[in-house]
């Protein structure tokens, strides 16, 4: 055994430290490290919102991701300018220079709306709430020519805030999201991110990224595709 005080190598056959004085105790460490590893204390572990949300990694994607968003909707917008003045003159459909405003029109829309996605971003607040009911709705996408209709499956997950306010979470086609809560779960939406982080994980065998929305097992600790830490 080791001094608990100095560290020191200790014989068990004696009650105080040879080193500095202080008194022993004969509980065996090894034992005490099993403890700590045991399933029991790695499901405490998952119980409770995770500081890793401080991590710098999450402020560097948020800031990746609005970067990214306005160079898309720029190369969108110079496409449209560009590209819909050459259709309308090869096509004979639209006259210039009235393509080259409807380019300009679409081009500065879509900026426009980067500009208010990134500015709704920053005006976003963390919250708590609870998991309040759960639905899937059939939704119709579009008549085809041959008259077959199209349908896509809605996945709602509704919320209810601590201040009271409803909110739902709605995902398309996929229902990974959708099963990955339950009624009844606790949940915090931390600012600037999509994904909400469940209070207690201690049962569950995956995790999802807050960040990019990402399904992990529940043993990973970074997730792999926006290289964001794993809220645990």
């Amino acid at each position: 055994m080791f001094c608990s005080n100095c560290g020191s190598k200790a014989s068990e056959k004696i009650n105080f430290c040879s080193k500095c004085g202080n008194r022993l105790s004969y509980i065996n460490q090894q034992e005490n490290i099993q403890q700590t590893a045991s399933p029991a204390n790695q499901e405490m572990q998952l119980i409770g919102y995770s500081e890793k949300i401080n991590d710098l990694a999450f402020e560097k994607f948020k800031k990746s991701s609005n970067r990214g968003a306005y160079i898309f909707a720029i190369v969108l917008a110079i496409i449209a300018i560009i590209g819909i003045p050459i259709y309308g003159s090869v096509s004979g459909e639209i006259d210039f220079p009235y393509s080259f405003y409807y380019g300009l029109g679409i081009g500065g829309m879509l900026v426009i709306i980067a500009f208010v996605q990134s500015t709704k971003q920053k005006s976003d607040t963390s919250w708590d709430g609870v998991v309040i009911d759960k639905k899937q709705a059939k939704r119709r996408e579009q008549q085809y020519e041959d008259g077959h209709i199209g349908y896509y499956t809605e996945y709602i997950v509704k919320i209810r805030r601590d201040d009271g306010k409803i909110y739902k979470d709605r995902s398309t086609n996929t229902s990974y999201v959708y099963d990955y809560y339950q009624v009844g779960d606790r949940v915090r939406h931390h600012k600037g991110f999509p994904g909400y982080e469940k209070y207690d994980k201690s049962k569950d065998t995956n995790n999802i990224c807050i960040a990019c929305l990402r399904l992990h097992n529940i043993q990973e600790n970074t997730c792999k595709t926006c290289k964001c830490p794993l809220l645990k």
